[in-house]
């Protein structure tokens, strides 16, 4: 990346404020904030989520090590899983800059109201993501019309957002 490219970008990261930070969303994007942070453009602490690809395809496709400046200046990297932690120590990372930061939500700690429609309303349902097999779509657009052949007295939509490698298959 050019310097001038990288001065523009480190100004608006630098984040203000008592307790700086700038985090990141998946590895590939860490990498460009570690490059920051090893010529001094940033000075706060850096931390980064891996998501998945980019400790699996993304790793197999550049090399193991593509993240070796990320986890020399990183001062917090967080997989989303036991399985990814357990990557990032084969990979190279410090086993105690890891945290295994969780995405989910325990359902548990929430009580079921049953909900009865309103009239002449709509129910919409919207789904983000990256369209790959392992996201699911095929299998929450067959969700999707079972509810509406079960309960056809409901006014559903139901919007797909996002792109990838299954796009035209689920257009």
């Amino acid at each position: 990346m050019p310097i001038s490219l990288q001065v523009r970008l480190a100004a608006r990261l630098q984040p203000k404020g008592t307790q700086p930070i700038v985090h990141s969303h998946f590895g590939t994007a860490g990498r460009i904030v570690a490059e920051l942070k090893k010529t001094g453009l940033i000075t706060c602490p850096i931390s980064t989520v891996f998501h998945g690809f980019d400790i699996t395809k993304f790793v197999d496709k550049e090399a193991k090590g593509v993240y070796k400046n990320l986890f020399a200046n990183a001062d917090l990297l967080l997989p989303i899983s036991d399985l990814w932690h357990r990557r990032l120590v084969e990979l190279g990372a410090v086993a105690s800059r890891i945290r295994t930061q969780r995405l989910g939500i325990d359902c548990s700690s929430f009580e079921f109201q049953e909900r009865k429609p309103v009239p002449d309303s709509s129910l919409k349902f919207i789904l983000v993501g990256r369209m790959t097999e392992k996201k699911g779509h095929a299998i929450a657009i067959e969700a999707f019309s079972d509810l509406v052949n079960r309960r056809p007295d409901l006014n559903v939509w139901f919007d797909i957002i996002g792109s990838g490698p299954l796009r035209d298959d689920i257009e």
